[in-house]
Protein backbone atom coordinates (compact mmCIF):
# COMPACT_ATOMS: atom_id res chain seq x y z
CA UNK A 1 0.00 0.00 0.00
CA UNK A 2 1.34 3.50 -0.98
CA UNK A 3 1.28 6.40 1.30
CA UNK A 4 1.06 9.55 0.19
CA UNK A 5 1.63 13.34 1.69
CA UNK A 6 0.49 16.89 0.23
CA UNK A 7 2.76 19.02 1.81
CA UNK A 8 1.90 23.24 1.05
CA UNK A 9 3.57 26.21 1.78
CA UNK A 10 3.37 29.51 0.40
CA UNK A 11 7.09 28.53 -1.75
CA UNK A 12 5.55 25.17 -3.50
CA UNK A 13 3.52 22.40 -3.22
CA UNK A 14 5.15 19.01 -2.72
CA UNK A 15 3.14 15.75 -3.61
CA UNK A 16 5.56 12.54 -2.15
CA UNK A 17 4.95 8.72 -1.88
CA UNK A 18 7.25 6.30 -1.29
CA UNK A 19 8.15 5.58 -5.62
CA UNK A 20 9.14 9.48 -5.69
CA UNK A 21 7.23 13.22 -5.69
CA UNK A 22 7.10 16.27 -7.34
CA UNK A 23 6.55 19.92 -6.99
CA UNK A 24 3.79 22.20 -8.35
CA UNK A 25 4.10 25.99 -8.65
CA UNK A 26 1.99 27.80 -5.97
CA UNK A 27 -0.96 28.17 -8.10
CA UNK A 28 -1.01 25.86 -10.46
CA UNK A 29 -3.81 23.01 -10.52
CA UNK A 30 -2.89 19.18 -11.48
CA UNK A 31 -6.10 17.15 -12.73
CA UNK A 32 -4.96 13.81 -10.74
CA UNK A 33 -5.76 10.62 -12.73
CA UNK A 34 -5.65 8.15 -9.40
CA UNK A 35 -3.84 8.39 -6.09
CA UNK A 36 -5.03 5.43 -4.17
CA UNK A 37 -8.45 4.09 -4.66
CA UNK A 38 -10.05 5.19 -0.79
CA UNK A 39 -8.04 8.78 -1.31
CA UNK A 40 -8.63 10.28 -4.61
CA UNK A 41 -10.74 9.10 -7.64
CA UNK A 42 -10.29 10.14 -11.35
CA UNK A 43 -11.10 14.05 -12.03
CA UNK A 44 -10.02 15.07 -8.67
CA UNK A 45 -8.57 18.45 -8.65
CA UNK A 46 -5.99 19.43 -5.80
CA UNK A 47 -6.65 23.36 -5.66
CA UNK A 48 -3.79 25.33 -3.43
CA UNK A 49 -4.84 26.09 0.23
CA UNK A 50 -5.06 30.20 0.33
CA UNK A 51 -5.80 30.51 4.33
CA UNK A 52 -6.21 28.93 7.38
CA UNK A 53 -8.45 29.52 10.47
CA UNK A 54 -6.77 28.91 13.97
CA UNK A 55 -8.36 27.70 16.89
CA UNK A 56 -11.00 30.08 17.99
CA UNK A 57 -10.57 31.45 21.49
CA UNK A 58 -11.90 31.35 23.90
CA UNK A 59 -13.89 28.18 23.59
CA UNK A 60 -16.49 27.75 24.86
CA UNK A 61 -17.40 31.42 24.86
CA UNK A 62 -19.67 34.32 26.43
CA UNK A 63 -20.66 36.16 24.88
CA UNK A 64 -17.22 37.19 22.83
CA UNK A 65 -15.27 34.92 20.95
CA UNK A 66 -12.07 35.34 18.81
CA UNK A 67 -10.04 33.90 15.65
CA UNK A 68 -7.75 34.11 13.46
CA UNK A 69 -7.58 33.76 9.87
CA UNK A 70 -3.90 33.49 8.11
CA UNK A 71 -3.59 34.22 4.50
CA UNK A 72 -1.39 33.38 1.96
CA UNK A 73 -1.95 35.64 -0.70
CA UNK A 74 -4.49 38.51 -0.63
CA UNK A 75 -7.90 37.10 -1.71
CA UNK A 76 -11.40 38.51 -1.33
CA UNK A 77 -12.81 36.20 1.44
CA UNK A 78 -16.18 35.92 2.93
CA UNK A 79 -16.58 34.70 7.12
CA UNK A 80 -20.14 34.15 7.90
CA UNK A 81 -21.90 32.59 11.53
CA UNK A 82 -24.59 29.84 11.46
CA UNK A 83 -26.45 28.12 13.65
CA UNK A 84 -26.63 24.72 14.06
CA UNK A 85 -29.44 24.58 12.07
CA UNK A 86 -27.78 26.01 9.29
CA UNK A 87 -29.16 29.24 9.13
CA UNK A 88 -26.82 32.05 8.50
CA UNK A 89 -27.21 34.23 11.62
CA UNK A 90 -24.34 37.39 10.73
CA UNK A 91 -21.48 38.23 8.31
CA UNK A 92 -18.42 39.39 10.33
CA UNK A 93 -16.23 40.27 7.24
CA UNK A 94 -17.05 40.03 3.32
CA UNK A 95 -13.70 41.68 1.59
CA UNK A 96 -10.27 41.55 0.86
CA UNK A 97 -7.74 40.19 3.14
CA UNK A 98 -3.97 40.59 2.66
CA UNK A 99 -1.34 38.53 3.25
CA UNK A 100 -0.48 38.05 6.59
CA UNK A 101 -2.42 36.93 10.13
CA UNK A 102 -5.87 38.59 10.83
CA UNK A 103 -7.81 38.83 14.00
CA UNK A 104 -12.11 38.86 14.25
CA UNK A 105 -14.06 38.54 17.06
CA UNK A 106 -17.42 37.88 17.04
CA UNK A 107 -19.95 39.46 20.23
CA UNK A 108 -23.15 36.51 20.29
CA UNK A 109 -24.67 38.52 23.40
CA UNK A 110 -27.91 38.79 21.20
CA UNK A 111 -27.49 35.03 20.65
CA UNK A 112 -29.11 32.15 22.35
CA UNK A 113 -26.51 29.32 24.43
CA UNK A 114 -25.45 26.72 21.62
CA UNK A 115 -23.46 25.55 18.96
CA UNK A 116 -22.80 28.05 16.15
CA UNK A 117 -20.41 27.27 13.23
CA UNK A 118 -18.17 29.83 11.17
CA UNK A 119 -17.60 29.45 7.73
CA UNK A 120 -14.67 31.01 6.08
CA UNK A 121 -15.38 30.76 2.31
CA UNK A 122 -12.83 31.94 -0.72
CA UNK A 123 -13.76 30.77 -3.92
CA UNK A 124 -12.42 27.52 -4.34
CA UNK A 125 -11.90 26.52 -0.93
CA UNK A 126 -14.34 26.84 2.76
CA UNK A 127 -13.11 26.20 6.29
CA UNK A 128 -15.71 25.66 9.18
CA UNK A 129 -15.13 25.63 13.09
CA UNK A 130 -17.45 24.70 15.01
CA UNK A 131 -17.96 27.22 18.22
CA UNK A 132 -20.08 26.91 21.93
CA UNK A 133 -21.86 29.96 22.93
CA UNK A 134 -22.72 29.35 27.24
CA UNK A 135 -24.54 31.90 28.90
Amino acid sequence: MNCYLLIINTINFNIESQSGSFILNPNQKILLSMIDNNALSNNDIINPIIFEIEKAYPNPFNPEINFDINMISREYINIDIYNIQGNKIDNIFNGFLNKGNHTFNWNASNHATGLYIIKVAQENNVLTQKIMLMK
